[in-house]
């Protein structure tokens, strides 16, 4: 009896095929398309319901302290109010808007809103001046690609969400740290301190808290890199890490990418590919096994 011969087919010349590409890209795009016009909805509405309330407009002639109040207790950043207002102001309709649904929030405040001289935008991460600061895209790109994707972002902001698309994520209102995490998990907790210890070794505590139980599958962990403190050198003794070759310059509230770090970022990895976290990063600065593995390297 003859071999039977089986033919290969290279299924990407199908029709089906591509077919299915061009419809997988039409869902992506058009889901991109409807976050980023949520969101300036959002932000239009916020301004609307606060332009047209009267007592409030009352209230806050003249009354600087009012806006921060009424940022504290909205959770969000004077900042935020004051271009919400500005937004509606200038675009009462929002149909007017300007390149239509494509168009992104960050690309609103920086091209067509008037500069709020007034807000300082040299507030950087590490200065302590903001928490409010965002990660670059190619960063959160090349995160997608070790992890195939983004299942949380525990210490976030609505802002944040345009580049990190996060299925989901919590925010300083609803409190990441008092909730179970689960999945691929992205992290870049906030510079300041709580009760006089650094958040980046509460928020990574819980991380790794949330890895070693099983919750979390992979994640990637965005810190300084603070060699000689004790929480960052037991990150570093646990896990492999990236150091970044250049300063980052994150993304400020404003959308401007001209908030450039004051010291070097790392990026540690949690996961069991490591090759894979190696092959992504390593272009981009020098990547260093945990401990362990190393010293089994150099034996």
């Amino acid at each position: 009896m003859a071999d039977e011969i089986v033919v290969v087919t290279d299924a990407r010349q199908e029709p089906w095929y591509e077919l299915l590409v061009d419809d997988c890209k039409a869902i992506m795009t058009e889901g991109i398309f409807n976050s980023r016009w949520t969101l300036l909805e959002t932000y239009h509405q916020l301004g609307e319901r606060i332009v047209t309330d009267e007592n409030y407009q009352k209230e806050a002639k003249g009354n600087k302290s009012s806006v921060q109040d009424l940022a504290q207790n909205l959770r969000i950043s004077e900042r935020t109010i004051y271009y919400a207002v500005q937004f509606y102001e200038k675009y009462p309709q929002l149909e007017t808007v300007p390149e239509g649904k494509n168009i992104s929030w960050n690309k609103i405040i920086t091209k067509y809103l008037p500069n709020q001289t007034q807000q300082s935008m040299d507030a950087t991460v590490f200065s302590h001046k903001s928490l409010e600061y965002y990660t670059p895209e190619w960063v959160l790109d090349a995160a997608r690609l070790v992890m195939g994707g983004i299942d949380l972002d525990p210490a976030s902001c609505i802002e944040a969400q345009e580049n990190v698309k996060a299925i989901k994520y919590y925010t300083l209102e609803n409190d990441g740290l008092s909730k179970e995490w689960h999945g691929r998990v992205w992290l870049n907790p906030p510079y300041s301190k709580t009760n006089g210890k650094s958040n980046q070794e509460i928020w990574a505590n819980k991380l790794i808290e949330q890895y070693e139980c099983g919750n979390v599958n992979a994640a990637l962990l965005l810190v300084k890199a603070a060699l000689g403190y004790k929480w960052f050198e037991k990150l570093f003794d646990k896990l492999p890490v990236c150091f970044l070759s250049n300063r980052l310059s994150f993304i400020l509230e404003d959308g401007n990418d001209d908030g450039q770090s004051k010291q070097g970022t790392t990026i540690f990895y949690l996961g069991d590919d490591f090759d894979r976290f190696l092959s992504i990063f390593r272009k981009y600065g020098r990547v260093v096994p945990n401990s362990e593995d190393l010293d089994a390297l150099l034996r």
